[in-house]
């Protein structure tokens, strides 16, 4: 064992340097060196993926609210004939505001891809919440607490739960539902950038009824089909106003 020892001692080898309960050598001045510095890099890492989860200004954040058209009137269905809509209520199991695309490459790139997305998700997500799509009063949804940065983007998801379906949408005539989840992507007229200077934003989701029944067949029911349309429409006809 002594001899061993003396071996990895030897001057050709360099000095051993002991690493938990291990013995490691190195053949190089130079070998040591680079092992040193990715030592100190992930330091480096380590401590500005602290600083990143710690790094919160006081009161930055954005107010959401969120409405219905002011007078939907009456919906025409695929046929051309109007329905006056009774009932839509649609669940929001979760609306957060994303980073525009070259701030969430950094992040990424500094915390790895699925720690940037959980990072991200914990801290900018309200929901879940039921809206009535009827009703034109404003709703304040709550504040999303984020970090500094610029935003470009609103991601709104919809899913079902055990209270109800993801979309029920009633007039006198028939009943359309969906159990399905999805989501949306929408990106922001004006991106959002809040620091010290600027700490509150606000925004507000628009939903539209107009279009949710232009390809739905009354005549012709499929209720899965119908629902996943009507679903997909009111979807794609979300928007945003910020100021």
């Amino acid at each position: 064992m002594s001899e061993r020892v003396s071996d990895i001692g030897s001057p050709a080898q360099g000095p051993p340097v002991r690493v938990g309960h291990t013995l490691r050598c190195w053949s190089s001045a130079s070998e040591r060196s680079s092992w040193t510095e990715r030592r100190a890099l992930a330091v480096i890492v380590i401590a500005m993926l602290f600083a990143h989860c710690a790094w919160t200004t006081p009161g930055v954040g954005v107010e959401m609210t969120i409405a219905s058209d002011d007078a939907p009137g009456d919906v025409l269905d695929a046929r051309g004939d109007a329905h006056v809509i009774e009932h839509a209520s649609l669940r929001i199991a979760s609306i957060a505001l994303l980073r525009c695309p070259e701030e969430r490459a950094s992040l990424s790139s500094l915390l790895g891809p699925a720690i940037a997305l959980a990072h991200e998700d914990e801290t900018s997500a309200l929901g879940p919440f039921v809206i009535d799509a009827t009703d034109p009063t404003p709703i304040a949804l709550g504040r999303l607490t984020i970090l500094p940065g610029r935003y470009c983007d609103v991601r709104v998801r919809v899913a079902g739960d055990a209270e109800g379906p993801t979309l029920e949408l009633r007039d006198d005539v028939m009943t359309i539902a969906s159990d399905l989840e999805r989501e949306r992507v929408i990106r922001l007229a004006t991106p959002i950038t809040l620091d010290d200077h600027a700490r509150t934003a606000h925004l507000a989701l628009r939903v539209s009824l107009a279009g949710s029944l232009e390809r739905v067949d009354p005549g012709a029911p499929d209720p899965i089909a119908d629902g996943a349309t009507v679903l997909s429409a009111i979807l794609a006809a979300l928007d945003i106003d910020s100021n």
